[in-house]
């Protein structure tokens, strides 16, 4: 598999993915994040996680970016609204 074939098969992906550093910085997504966020991927890139998450969902981001692990993990986050 080519890098190009990569990023053909992570835009597809139909579940929302979010690229996040060790800091809670987005790095990118794929446009199945963009859709459920209702929020374009160059707008998501450079904002925290914590930006993302729901109030009352802000600690469990917290924890987890201090365990460092985001691996197959289900967070709600918020759309614009």
């Amino acid at each position: 598999m080519t890098p190009e074939d990569a990023l053909e098969l992570f835009a597809a992906v139909p579940v929302g993915i979010l690229s996040v550093t060790r800091e809670g910085i987005v790095r990118g997504g794929n446009f199945a994040a963009s859709r459920l966020l209702d929020r374009p991927l160059r707008e998501l890139a450079g904002k925290s996680i914590l930006d993302l998450a729901r109030p009352e969902d802000r600690g469990n981001f917290v924890v987890l970016l201090h365990e460092e692990r985001f691996d197959d993990r289900e967070l709600p986050v918020s759309g614009p609204d």
